[in-house]
Parts: C-alpha cells; structure tokens; sequence
C-alpha cells in the first residue's frame, strides 16, 4: 500500500513538473516555438514550456499568454526565453524570469506581478528589470535569438 502511495505521488509531482507555462494564442508569419536545437513552428494552441525559446521572423509575430495570466505580444524578428517559471494557482504565488533576447515585446503583467513584484524579472542582453508596472515594452536593437 504505501509503495502504491509512493507511485501515485511520485506520477502526480512528475505531472505537475511537466505543466506548460502557458500557451500560444496566436502566431502569424514565419515563427517557431522550443528548446534549442527542437524547434517547430509555431501554431495557436501550442504548449510554452520552461525553457522554450518563442522566436519570430521578418513579418511574424506572436501572441502567448502564461499560466498566470501575463499576457506577451512579439513583433516581427524577435525572441524571448522562459528562464523561469513557478506558479501556484491554488496561492497565487511564485516567480517568473523571461529573457527578451532580441526585438520589441509588450507585457502585461498576471497575477504573479501583482501579488509579489519582486518575484518578476524581465532580462535583456544588457541588464535585468524587477517588474513593477502592469503594461510595458521591451526592445532589444541587434541582440541574437540564442
């Protein structure tokens, strides 16, 4: 009995560990969604997962909207990367770190920024920003999608 305890624990972290982070809400254009090296197009309804990489080309952009409800829109030639992602519905509580690797992204912020805004960071090449405001934009000049 307690190794059937064990089992069914063990499958349920494994299952949370494998959330996605959020979701693609719309994609137009050239674009495309993974871990390096994994790529594949992009498409509405596909999985975020940490460590994704969600890249446009010239004349693409995205839509993507995060567990928490942060909501990311992505201009042509752009990239950014789910660094991090925790997030507890049930508390409301955890922390996000996306990279914005190249291009211009608008934010607007979930309930993880509300609640705890230290627990939000947006990095560039250059340097890394606590989040403090609901709505904002993020452009990277040059910059690589790696």
């Amino acid at each position: 009995m307690q190794l059937l305890l064990a089992l069914l624990f063990c499958g349920s972290l494994a299952s949370a560990q494998t959330l996605p982070v959020g979701v693609v809400k719309s994609a137009s254009g050239a674009s495309a969604v993974g871990p390096d090296g994994r790529e594949r197009p992009l498409k509405p309804g596909d999985a975020i997962q940490l460590g994704d990489r969600v890249r446009t080309a010239a004349g693409g952009s995205a839509a993507v909207t995060l567990r928490d409800d942060t909501r990311i829109a992505m201009a042509p030639n752009s990239a950014i990367r789910v660094k991090g992602f925790d997030y507890d519905a049930n508390k409301q509580q955890g922390g996000m770190t996306l990279s914005v690797l190249k291009g211009a992204s608008a934010f607007v912020t979930g309930v993880l920024a509300k609640a705890a805004p230290d627990a939000v960071k947006v990095e560039t090449p250059t340097t890394t920003a606590g989040i403090r405001g609901t709505e904002f934009i993020v452009e990277v000049e040059g910059g690589s999608d790696d």
